[in-house]
């Protein structure tokens, strides 16, 4: 049976070990997403310097123990990446696919409105009686465009 003993200043006595009040929500929160997993603390005179102090395991039917991943803090992102990667409860491809996606439907609308801009671009262009015609491009430049010229192009607009 685990003891605690809430100390009043944002930490937590379990048992022999203190702890911070948030740090045990977290423990507490894993433990009740999938009562398989549980979190180590390295002790820090065996640990390398490398080494994160928090490990996130899993206790499997096998009768194993297995990392699942490590942290450097606990905090609301180790509950976000472990529901992220659950493939129990959690179509990761499903996911996946539905990110491809919207990030397509975004490239084509930002390629769409350029397009359009283009277009509206041409139209004033061949509307405009003038023989000289000046606009900017996308990448920051003036193009000048000339009957006796043609096009020219200047770094930066006036």
């Amino acid at each position: 049976m685990t003891r605690i003993l809430d100390l009043g200043n944002g930490f937590v006595q379990v048992d022999d070990y203190v702890v911070e009040k948030d740090v045990l929500h977290i423990i507490e929160r894993i433990r009740d997403y999938d009562p398989n997993l549980d979190v180590l603390f390295l002790n820090p005179d065996r640990a390398g310097l490398f080494d994160a102090p928090w490990v996130v395991i899993e206790h499997c039917p096998d009768g194993m123990t297995r990392k699942v991943f490590e942290v450097w803090e606990l905090n609301d992102s180790v509950i976000e990446r472990l529901v992220m990667a659950d493939t129990k409860r959690v179509d990761v491809l499903a996911n996946l696919d539905k990110a491809v996606a919207q990030a397509k439907t975004e490239n084509n609308r930002r390629f769409e409105e350029r397009r359009l801009e283009s277009q509206d671009k041409l139209a004033h262009l061949l509307a405009n009686p003038r023989t000289t015609y000046t606009l900017p491009n996308n990448d920051g430049e003036i193009l000048t465009i000339d009957d006796h010229f043609g096009v020219t192009k200047r770094e930066g607009g006036e």
